[in-house]
């Protein structure tokens, strides 16, 4: 009987003590949520200050008759798949020019509603801001990288069959494509990158082994020109970003953050619903953490090139943290590398650009500059300069054409030699065999 007795204590007190000490966390997480809620209001209400919401950065809807995405989205619709199971080159094209000559002709309409589309001066996607409506953003963007490779191939086969004026007029249009940039914030903007980067390849091979035309060299300048991206729409792309975490918090961080750390609780169905309510303290930390670091990469892209590709360490902006926040790498991770992402992209336009004016100067003179300063002011008004240095360009003449480049994110010059397998010893180079 006293045994009985004291278990029953020792049960009473065990269950008192575990009372108090789940008082004690339920007290504990109260405090955080509530502190994690000042710190997001408060930074919320900064954007407000600022003019950095949503409603501020997004233009206001544009009238079906103006707009270019009402264009884009019945191109769309009318394009068929089946797109040649090759690399856009123009090899390819000799080699499968029945296969392509056919995915252009059943592709004739969506292609001339892309042209239609490119025209316009004005393009605003209709994107919900929510976790369902970005996702179908997502799903236009892979749509438009495939009318990008669509229009690649009907570039690379009037090229094929000698159609300079068509093959040039179809590269500028390659070059208009910009994905509802920065309505979605960064992933747009990356797109964008890789669809110029397309464009870029497929420049390239239209102009290389050619003379072509002074009036075509100048409309393809003039095109490149105009590309070279503003310092202004990658601020007001990360500021996107920025304001789009208020509108996706609650769908993306309402988790269970300890069941995606230590999956094998989640064999424990009760443990579920409880870890998740848990959670939502750490998570609503995270959206502040979220928030202050895209804040302060805002402030370190304020500084020019080359400057700018040291100014925001995000390891160490990482490292501040305490370790309950640190789970913030998955959301932010992509600032780790987006200062040289966007350098690695103005290099990859400006070295295009170059080229189709060292294609000009021949053109016009009969042979390519032994400078790239003889360039100025008679076929560009000013040399754009490397943003991994600062410097000029590197242009190298090579018997019956030439290289031109960037020193790439390794900062050393290799020559101009471009190895895709191993970027970080490569240059972002434009070759011309003649």
């Amino acid at each position: 009987m006293r045994s009985l007795r004291r278990m029953g204590k020792r049960t009473l007190i065990v269950l008192v003590v575990a009372v108090a000490l789940f008082g004690l966390l339920c007290a504990f997480l109260a405090c955080m949520d509530w502190a994690a809620k000042r710190e997001v209001q408060t930074l919320l209400a900064a954007l407000k200050t600022e003019k950095a919401t949503l409603e501020d950065l997004i233009a206001p809807p544009i009238p079906d008759e103006e707009n270019g995405a009402v264009l884009f989205e019945q191109a769309r619709q009318l394009l068929e798949a089946g797109s040649p199971d090759a690399d856009l080159r123009l090899a390819a094209v000799s080699v499968k020019e029945a296969e392509v000559r056919a995915y252009l002709e059943k592709n004739r309409d969506a292609l001339d509603r892309l042209r239609q589309a490119l025209e316009k001066p004005k393009c605003r996607f209709d994107v919900q801001y929510s976790q369902t409506g970005l996702g179908k953003m997502l799903t236009t963007l892979a749509v438009m990288r495939e009318l990008t490779r669509l229009l690649a191939w009907d570039a690379l086969y009037a090229r094929h069959r000698g159609d300079l004026s068509g093959a040039v007029g179809t590269c500028r249009a390659l070059w208009r494509i910009r994905p509802c940039a920065p309505e979605g914030g960064i992933i747009c903007l990356l797109v964008g990158h890789a669809l110029d980067y397309q464009a870029s390849n497929v420049t390239r091979q239209i102009i290389d082994q050619v003379e072509l035309p002074q009036g075509l060299c100048e409309s393809l300048v003039a095109e490149l020109q105009s590309k070279q991206i503003p310092h202004a729409r990658l601020v007001l792309g990360v500021k996107v970003e920025r304001a789009l975490s208020e509108r996706l918090r609650d769908d993306l961080w309402i988790a269970d953050i300890f069941l995606s750390e230590w999956p094998v609780l989640a064999r424990v169905p009760a443990l579920g619903g409880v870890l998740a309510a848990v959670s939502i303290p750490f998570a609503r930390l995270d959206h502040a953490a979220h928030l202050r670091i895209l804040g302060h990469y805002l402030e370190a892209i304020e500084a020019p090139w080359p400057q700018r590709l040291d100014a925001f360490d995000f390891d160490a902006e990482v490292r501040s943290l305490p370790f309950f926040r640190r789970r913030i790498r998955g959301s932010s991770g992509v600032l780790e590398r987006l200062a040289e992402t966007e350098a690695e992209h103005t290099a990859c336009v400006d070295v295009s650009l170059l080229a189709m004016a060292l294609k000009l100067f021949k053109a016009k003179r009969g042979d390519y500059p032994n400078r790239l300063s003889e360039l100025a002011p008679e076929c560009l008004a000013k040399l754009p300069t490397d943003p991994f240095t600062g410097d000029p360009y590197r242009y190298t003449r090579k018997r019956d054409g030439f290289v031109v480049y960037s020193v790439g994110k390794n900062r050393v010059d290799d020559g101009g030699v471009e190895d895709l397998k191993n970027p970080q010893k490569s240059d972002i180079a434009f070759e011309v065999t003649k």
